[in-house]
């Protein structure tokens, strides 16, 4: 539901800290594919944080790892 309601947003900077809270709570849940989405979009907007860069790489090496596992 939380990807929905961003998807239907507009952009803005509640938009950016609803991204950031989906990325870091589906990562903590194991949800992978969704946190490497959202940090993958964060990523694009250049927000000068290499911290989504790190993060967007740790939910897709966590996704590939439970295709295997």
């Amino acid at each position: 539901m939380a990807w929905e309601t961003y998807i239907n947003m507009e952009a803005s900077n509640e938009s950016i800290t609803l991204l950031q809270l989906i990325g870091n709570d589906c990562y903590r849940m194991g949800h992978f594919f969704y946190a490497a989405k959202a940090f993958d979009i964060l990523e694009r907007m250049d927000l000068g944080d290499q911290d989504n860069t790190e993060a967007k790489m740790g939910a897709c090496v966590g996704k590939i790892l439970m295709l295997f596992i």
